[in-house]
């Protein structure tokens, strides 16, 4: 298993857009999901030149397992104004806990469609703006969209890569996933070296309420 934990250094950041920020029009994003056996939907208004510039930013990825961290954005004001939504969100709906906002932005994320990498062109992952516009991506996509927020709201989080079977004896695949710190909670972790706290196994790519998906579930 690799564990990379979700910081980025400025030689990673380096890059030279062609968009700029804030330029463009403003285009309404609309979802929908269920948590709980109770209905969701946000409205997320998002910039098309914001949009732009990161799918631009990085042409191409990934020679090292530190690429992938180019593609989690805590920084960004528009990632901010997305966590603080889907927080309020939360909070108006009771989930006022780490845990419940937590679990409650996961199934956000986990609703989003499973969109896979355009055939031979090896893996390209994308900015959370990206996913959102979009409305889709795969594995590290999700994975990258969920720590961006999370980090955002203050949580400490670790991006996952590894290697999974979808059944015994079957093909090894890579894969991703995050990794959340919650305080007290219980469930299937993994720790850092040099660093007892339990991050608890957070799956991204699906969600649902009648399979028991949550927080330190291993799936």
């Amino acid at each position: 298993i690799i564990v990379i934990v979700a910081s980025i250094s400025p030689e990673l950041a380096k890059d030279d857009p062609v968009y700029e920020i804030g330029s463009g029009d403003n285009q309404l994003k609309s979802f929908s999901w269920e948590y709980n056996d109770r209905s969701y939907s946000v409205d997320l208004v998002l910039n098309e030149g914001t949009y732009k510039h990161f799918k631009n930013k990085y042409k191409n990825c990934c020679f090292t397992d530190e690429d992938y961290l180019r593609y989690i954005d805590t920084g960004s004001e528009y990632i901010g104004e997305v966590a603080q939504i889907l927080n309020s969100a939360a909070i108006e709906a009771g989930h006022t806990s780490m845990l419940g906002k937590a679990e409650f932005i996961l199934s956000f994320v986990g609703t989003i469609p499973y969109v896979f990498d355009p055939d031979g062109l090896g893996d390209h992952p994308k900015h959370p703006i990206e996913t959102l516009w979009e409305n889709g991506g795969d594995c590290e996509d999700s994975s990258a969209l969920y720590a961006s927020i999370m980090e955002s709201l203050g949580y400490e989080t670790v991006f996952v890569l590894l290697e999974t079977q979808e059944e015994d004896g079957g093909d090894w695949g890579g894969h991703a996933m995050v990794g959340i710190y919650i305080p007290n909670h219980s469930g299937d972790y993994f720790t850092l070296d040099g660093d007892s706290r339990p991050y608890y196994d957070a799956e991204t790519t699906h969600w649902d309420d009648e399979s028991g998906y949550g927080i330190g579930v291993d799936l």
